[in-house]
This record gives structure tokens, sequence and C-alpha cells, in this order.
């Protein structure tokens, strides 16, 4: 029997690299994906797991990231979400 390792890591992950930063864990449900003009989108429900403080920091380091908080036009939000705004990170 084979078995084998993998170490997968992308450096341009918003979410990855504050957790690395700020020493917290997290966890990610897949909800739908997308694609639109050639690239694919996809929604994702994350847990923060780690110290309150540092998910605290990790939060305010996120809200002033000019390239997160970009809301998703409510025709893309599927009905059975039962939500009015979603917002990408």
């Amino acid at each position: 029997m084979w078995v084998a390792k993998l170490r997968l890591k992308h450096d341009d992950c918003v979410i990855g690299r504050r957790c690395k930063r700020f020493n917290v864990k997290s966890i990610g449900t897949p909800i739908n994906s997308y694609t639109e003009a050639d690239k694919s989108y996809f929604v994702r429900f994350e847990t923060f797991v780690g110290e309150q403080e540092k998910i605290q920091r990790l939060l305010e380091d996120l809200k002033e990231d000019p390239f997160c908080g970009i809301q998703i036009p409510k025709k893309l939000i599927p009905k059975t979400y039962n939500v009015q705004n979603l917002w990408r990170v």
C-alpha cells in the first residue's frame, strides 16, 4: 500500500495568510460556486478556531483589507440561503 503526504499552499489566500499570522485555524464549509467571465468564484462559510483575542485581531485586519468586503449582487445569491446580503472575502 502507498501513502502520500501532500502539503498544499497558496500564498494569495486572504484567509490563510491571516490565520498563519495570527495563529488561528479556519474551518471552511463550501456553500456554492459559479463561473463568470472565465473566473471561478467559491462561496464558503468560515469558522475561526483559536484564542478570542487573536480571532478579533484577524477580523480587524481583514476589515482593513481594501480587496475584501465586496458585496455579492442579489441576483447571484441563491434564494435557498434566505439572506439579504452576502459579502465576498
